[in-house]
C-alpha cells in the first residue's frame, strides 16, 4: 500500500464493528416513510436492518429504494423484539408494519 494512503487511512481510525442482535423469527415488513418527516435518517435505517442479519449492502438497497418510491416491502432474516426494530426504524424516520 502506498505510504501516503496508509497515513490517511490510520488518520480514519478503527471501524465501528455492527452488534448484532440476538437471532430471532425471519419475518417480512413493509417500510413506508413517516409523514411529515423531512428525510429519512438512511445510515440509521441501514443499521438497524442490518443489526437484525440483514447484509448491508441489502439494507443499503431497501433504503435506497424506500427513499425513492415512499414504501418497500422486505424480508429480515432475525426480527427478535417487533416492538424494537419499529422502535429503531421510527428514530430513522421510517414506519414499519408486519405483513
Amino acid at each position: 500500500m502506498d505510504p501516503g494512503l496508509r497515513g490517511q487511512f490510520s488518520r480514519l481510525g478503527v471501524v465501528r464493528g455492527l452488534n448484532r442482535l440476538p437471532p430471532g423469527p425471519p419475518a417480512a415488513f413493509i417500510l413506508r416513510l413517516v409523514p411529515g418527516q423531512p428525510d429519512i435518517r438512511r445510515v440509521d435505517g441501514m443499521l438497524a436492518l442490518a443489526r437484525r442479519g440483514m447484509a448491508m449492502l441489502a439494507a443499503k438497497r431497501a433504503i435506497e429504494e424506500l427513499a425513492e418510491s415512499g414504501h418497500v416491502r422486505i424480508r429480515i432474516p432475525a426480527v427478535g423484539d417487533q416492538g424494537l426494530l419499529r422502535h429503531d426504524l421510527a428514530a430513522a424516520g421510517i414506519a414499519a408494519w408486519p405483513t
